[in-house]
């Protein structure tokens, strides 16, 4: 048991040495750097992080916005006797099968795909714009130090 201590302690101390005393060296031989901090900046943020997934659902709306909307189905059945089933013996009972489909006025598709495609690009720009503001912001802070 005592070796088991002696050899924990003697990794414990060689972890404590390297890791821990390695960051503080590099820290004093290498000054921050600005594209450094940029690019953690720009990489750890959430806002940008969050506009990234909203730019990616904004991008699987074009297609749908293109297409025609769903067709509809519907069987129907219409049984006049409320004791018996009455189908062919009652002209009132029938059974139905119906399909419809909206056919929207000529151009509204493509334009539906446009409005999509165009709100796709606006928050990419947006995102981009974010991104300058972030970079501005850092280059601000970096020289008032």
């Amino acid at each position: 048991m005592k070796i088991m201590k002696k050899i924990f302690l003697t990794y414990l101390i060689c972890f404590c040495c390297t890791y821990l005393a390695a960051p503080a060296a590099a820290a004093e031989e290498n000054p921050l750097q600005l594209d450094d901090l940029i690019n953690e900046a720009i990489a750890r943020n959430p806002k940008i992080k969050a506009m990234e997934k909203e730019i990616q659902a904004y991008s699987f709306r074009i297609k749908p916005a293109q297409t025609l909307p769903d067709p509809m189905i519907e069987f129907s059945i219409k049984n006049m006797g409320l004791q018996e089933w009455m189908l062919g013996k009652d002209p009132n009972s029938a059974i139905g099968v119906s399909y419809s489909q909206v056919f929207p006025f000529f151009g509204k598709l493509k334009l539906a795909g446009d409005i999509a495609s165009k709100t796709y690009e606006a928050r990419q720009h947006a995102l981009e714009t974010t991104k300058l503001e972030i970079t501005r912001d850092i280059k601000i802070a970096y020289f008032e130090l």
